[in-house]
């Protein structure tokens, strides 16, 4: 993301969770938590606040 007439530039990643199903919660959460994991690697720690939305 950058802003015109400045030089930072800044990377938006967004992450999608499709495995919830539509009622109710999983089952299990071995995948809920590998989606945790990837995200937490792929973030650096120098970033900003992980912003999560639910339906």
């Amino acid at each position: 993301v950058f802003q015109k007439g400045h030089h930072e530039i800044r990377e938006l990643r967004q992450f999608h969770f499709t495995s919830w199903p539509d009622h109710g919660v999983p089952c299990y959460a071995t995948g809920l938590l590998g989606f945790i994991r990837q995200v937490k690697f792929l973030n650096p720690p120098d970033a900003g606040p992980i912003v999560a939305h639910c339906r």
